[in-house]
């Protein structure tokens, strides 16, 4: 099994691979152009909101991705700066390694550097409903959980 590690995307130029494994979160072709206005339009947003980062086999291959968003406030459920988690994908064949908490420790890092103290998703995938699940989130119409308890799981699990 090749090395894995993570790193933060660093754009435009690493928007090839995000549109890739964007493309298969989606089950669509890459060459879609609505999937490149969308991807062109995230790189023009204000990057200390917005950050993804990759997952990479051997320093080199991108095989997973995760977005990061922080929103200053959301409406009617909390005040003050909140972490969101969004575009979480692994392919299949790096499934059950530890890519899924090397990826939402990344993220997590980055979240909890910007003062927040939730993090959200609206993620629906196996991946992270185990990810939330296993660190104590709640679902309601989107998942909840303390940055302190995804922090607590993830590292738990890249302790092993």
């Amino acid at each position: 099994m090749e090395k894995l590690t993570t790193k933060r995307a660093r754009l435009p130029q690493e928007l090839p691979a995000i549109k890739t494994l964007y493309a298969s979160l989606l089950d669509c072709d890459a060459d879609r152009p609505e999937l490149g206005t969308y991807l062109d339009a995230v790189t023009l947003r204000a990057q200390s909101r917005y950050a993804y980062f990759l997952l990479m086999a051997d320093g080199t291959l991108p095989v997973g991705l995760i977005r990061g968003e922080i929103h200053v406030a959301m409406p009617g459920r909390i005040n003050g700066p909140v972490g969101y988690v969004q575009e979480f994908y692994i392919v299949p064949e790096h499934r059950g390694t530890r890519g899924t908490a090397m990826l939402m420790d990344e993220v997590c890092r980055w979240i909890n550097r910007a003062g927040c103290s939730q993090v959200y998703s609206n993620c629906t995938s196996d991946v992270s409903r185990h990810l939330f699940e296993a660190a104590g989130g709640t679902r309601l119409d989107y998942w909840q959980c303390s940055l302190a308890r995804c922090e607590a799981y993830t590292t738990a699990k890249l302790r092993r």
